[in-house]
């Protein structure tokens, strides 16, 4: 089965093409987007078996919240992400088969913990 490239510029945008059944890989193209919401990414029921990319950009929060929150998913990969100002870059629970490659956090304050939960 071939790679089906997807690319998004925005945070609702992602999601979207997260959550569509012919994107295998999701890429963002902006050098920096910014959540409105809580989270950049919140658990979109189609990320199973995917890729988001966001080539080596920058995905901004709004002091709180997730960039990426992921609860019962299998087969992900999330790469080259820089997170800020996030309390969590990414929060996963439940997910299995999963790859975290070249993601950086910066949250609103520094913890140990507030790096990447996993559950």
């Amino acid at each position: 089965m071939g790679v089906n490239v997807c690319e998004c510029s925005s945070c609702s945008e992602c999601t979207i093409m997260l959550n569509d059944e012919g994107c295998s890989e999701v890429r963002l193209t902006e050098n920096e987007i910014l959540a409105k919401a809580t989270h950049c990414i919140g658990n979109p029921a189609g990320f199973n078996n995917k890729v988001f990319d966001c080539q080596g950009h920058q995905v901004t929060g709004k002091a709180a919240g997730n960039g990426v929150l992921l609860t019962d998913k299998t087969g992900i990969t999330v790469k080259n992400c820089a997170f800020t100002n996030f309390n969590r870059g990414l929060y996963l629970s439940k997910v299995t088969d999963f790859i975290l490659d070249n993601v950086n956090n910066i949250p609103k304050k520094f913890t140990p913990s507030h790096l990447i939960s996993v559950m």
